[in-house]
């Protein structure tokens, strides 16, 4: 999991929280604003949540 937030605090603390969460840590990112993050699956799939396109 890595999150990109406003602070360094905040991305840490929303890094940890989202892997305690597990398999419902997609959906409470999704809610979390100015979050962004890359979660990888230990079976190598990926999910992108929060990122916009340029």
């Amino acid at each position: 999991m890595t999150v990109v937030a406003p602070t360094l605090t905040g991305a840490d603390v929303d890094a940890t929280t989202a892997f305690v969460f597990g398999d419902t840590a997609p959906k409470w990112l999704a809610g979390r604003p100015g979050r962004a993050a890359l979660l990888v699956r230990v079976d190598g799939t990926s999910e992108a949540i929060g990122f916009q396109a340029r």
